[in-house]
């Protein structure tokens, strides 16, 4: 009891100060780099955030219990907008744009959609994972192609979609291949500065590393005493697994809103699911096709989507997401997970 007890606060400590250490190195990273930090939480930390939810549905398709996959990932996603998004906007409000709404969440709209639509027939075969992981590495290459444009964000989620079917990530990918040798295209043109970068990436991987072994042991410790108080099973995994792995992404999301950085807090959320859906799914479903309950059909899903929507809503009202709005966000999320431990399935 009292090692459990032990490790359940450690974690909790490492998620905090590791979380403190990786945005201020993501924010450094943006500024040594010239790109905006909502870019570096949309890619590096959203990335570096979801890694636990990578983890756990790898490991979960290869031993073929993939339902625990998209319970997973849908719930994580939930989490994400509904206790994450909702905490750090009443610990601060964020201030939002046209980018966040017209590109990044139109496409995260579009990879629940389309998550929705493949799972409707209870199954994500390989040729559908195959197509969320395409859709995924098209937007990272698509995010760093306009990002030195500084679009104004109008009608970028259409620049997007034509963008992925006339498979421009490939010209991308050449572009960026033949930019190695080309000065002008070079991120680092002093020493100094490509030295610092190093250093902020390290500090940013190994405070990634934290974040995710604070997550394990806090989240063995909330296993822990969720057994000992005899909690159901089927609350324990839809509920605690995507809490727990989704910890890494309220502590960035909360520490950076607190920070005054609320592009990352924003960007972290959209990104995390943006790679939680196309990414993790798309690798999952490669790895073996992924069984879908009817519950996720029937409640989770939509309930994923409507409340990315209101989401959108609330990042253009005022192009503030306010304190209230926050709240809103997560009051509804205590409602899912009230119905859930009401309707076990």
């Amino acid at each position: 009891m009292i090692i459990e007890i032990l490790l359940f606060l450690l974690g909790l400590v490492m998620l905090v100060k590791a979380s403190d250490y990786l945005v201020d190195s993501a924010a450094k990273i943006a500024n040594l780099l010239g790109v905006s930090e909502f870019l570096i939480g949309l890619t590096l930390v959203a990335i570096g955030t979801s890694i636990p939810e990578m983890a756990t549905a790898v490991f979960a398709s290869a031993m073929k219990a993939n339902e625990i996959v998209s319970g997973n990932i849908v719930g994580a996603a939930i989490m994400n907008m509904g206790a994450v998004l909702g905490l750090a906007a009443m610990a601060k409000s964020i201030r939002t744009s046209e980018d966040m709404l017209k590109r990044d969440g139109y496409i995260m709209i579009l990879a629940m959609v389309l998550f929705f639509v493949f799972a409707l027939d209870l199954t994500i075969a390989r040729w559908e994972a195959l197509i969320l992981l395409l859709f995924y590495v098209a937007y990272i290459l698509f995010l760093f192609k306009t990002e030195p444009e500084d679009q104004d964000g109008k009608m970028q989620f259409r620049e997007f979609i034509i963008y992925f079917f006339k498979a421009g990530y490939l010209l991308t990918i050449r572009d960026l291949r033949s930019c190695k040798k080309s000065d002008e295209c070079s991120l680092d043109e002093k020493q100094k500065k490509r030295r610092s970068v190093a250093r902020e990436i390290t500090v940013l991987a190994v405070s990634g590393v934290g974040v995710v072994i604070g997550a394990k042991f806090f989240i063995d410790g909330a296993l822990y005493f969720a057994d000992l108080l005899n909690v159901s099973g089927t609350f324990i995994g839809i509920t605690l697994v995507s809490i727990g792995t989704t910890l890494p992404e309220m502590t960035v999301s909360i520490t950076a809103a607190r920070k005054g950085m609320g592009n990352i807090a924003v960007g972290n959320v959209i990104g995390s699911n943006v790679a939680n859906i196309l990414l993790i799914v798309g690798v999952s479903g490669l790895i073996f096709p992924l069984s879908i309950i009817g519950l996720t059909i029937t409640v989770s899903a939509p309930f994923m989507i409507m409340l990315g929507l209101i989401v959108l809503l609330f990042i253009k009202t005022g192009w503030e997401i306010k304190r209230w709005e926050g709240a809103m966000l997560f009051l509804a999320y205590l409602a899912f997970m009230a119905f859930l431990f009401l309707n076990p399935q």
